[in-house]
């Protein structure tokens, strides 16, 4: 079933995650001291609990020095609605609480919102395991760690690589307070999940670090402490 998108076809906000998909690696978005918003790199041990329940798709497009341009609707329906412009992109919204060790002391509530296929792949992969065992972990979420990212290339003579995540789930845990009603939005149109600053800062600091190779988890021994109890 999965989101339901062709990815083979051409108010208030939350502090966003973003995903370079040309480097494998995730990056929450932080104020420094000064006020300023800067990325910080949080691809190694990154676990986090997905709010699929409430998950959006649509068509997002990022424009330089404006607010991102958002047309969504629930991930479960069946029909996109129409694109509003060529510009926009095919996209996933989507919650993540993230473990208190991910967060390093910063609110662990989070916003990502991804148009990169390679992406979309990973995260997709992932609700599809969420969806068909859901029924069988009521009131639970999945606990999720990234294990690795797979190099997928694209293109012709000039072939391009981007990395997908390789989520595993860890666990199904309880689904925190925030997750019991959806996301609010000052309107159902488009400009409305993060500034500006948010997404130039994540993009400036996504140059060229090394990616992350694809691997096996690795064993949760019977007596580590959990972040989620």
């Amino acid at each position: 079933m999965g989101f339901g998108l062709n990815l083979n076809a051409g108010g208030d906000f939350l502090p966003i995650i973003k995903y370079d998909a040309r480097a494998g690696r995730f990056f929450r978005v932080d104020r420094n001291d000064e006020g300023e918003r800067e990325p910080i790199d949080i691809t190694d041990g990154l676990e986090f609990l997905p709010d699929f329940e409430h998950a959006e798709k649509g068509w997002a497009y990022f424009q330089p020095g404006q607010a991102p341009d958002f047309l969504m609707v629930s991930v479960e329906s069946k029909d996109l609605p129409p694109q509003p412009s060529k510009n926009h992109r095919k996209a996933v919204r989507l919650r993540l609480m993230l473990s208190p060790k991910t967060a390093g002391g910063a609110e662990r509530l989070r916003e990502i919102t991804t148009t990169a296929n390679a992406a979309l792949h990973g995260f997709e992969t992932l609700y599809e395991e969420w969806l068909a065992n859901r029924d069988r972990n009521p009131d639970k979420v999945v606990m999720a760690r990234l294990t690795g990212v797979k190099p997928v290339t694209s293109g012709g003579r000039q072939k391009s690589t981007n990395y997908e995540p390789q989520f595993t789930i860890v666990n199904w845990v309880k689904a925190p307070e925030e997750f019991e009603t959806p996301p609010e939005r000052s309107a159902p149109t488009p400009n409305g999940s993060a500034s500006p600053d948010d997404y130039r800062a994540a993009k400036s600091g996504s140059a060229n670090p090394p990616a992350v190779p694809a691997k096996s988890p690795p064993p949760r021994p019977a007596d580590e402490d959990t972040d989620w109890g």
